[in-house]
C-alpha cells in the first residue's frame, strides 16, 4: 500500500512544531514533473540497456516500502522526527 501521510515534527528548546503532509495531493500537483521524470528514466534505461519495466517496478516497490519509515535526528536541544504512514 502506498504511504499516505508524512509527519514532520521539529522540537527546538522544548517548543514543538508539527506538520502533516498528505502525499496524494502532493503527487497530483507534481504529476507533470513525475511524467517527465518517468520519460527521462525510460530513456536512461534504454541507453544503459536496462529493462525499463523492471526499473519502474523496482521504483514503485521502493516507494511503497517507505510506509513505516521513522527518521529521528538529534542535535543538541533540537530534534527532527520524520514519520511516513
Amino acid at each position: 500500500m502506498m504511504p499516505q501521510v508524512v509527519t514532520v515534527k521539529v522540537t527546538d528548546d522544548g517548543k514543538p512544531f508539527r506538520i502533516w503532509v498528505p502525499l496524494i495531493p502532493v503527487l497530483i500537483v507534481l504529476s507533470p514533473i513525475l511524467v517527465l521524470a518517468a520519460l527521462v528514466l525510460a530513456v536512461a534505461c534504454l541507453v544503459l540497456r536496462i529493462n525499463p519495466f523492471a526499473a519502474f517496478a523496482r521504483t514503485y516497490r521502493l516507494y511503497t516500502a517507505l510506509r513505516g519509515l521513522h527518521i529521528e535526528i538529534n542535535e543538541g536541544r533540537s530534534t527532527v522526527l520524520i514519520t511516513v504512514t
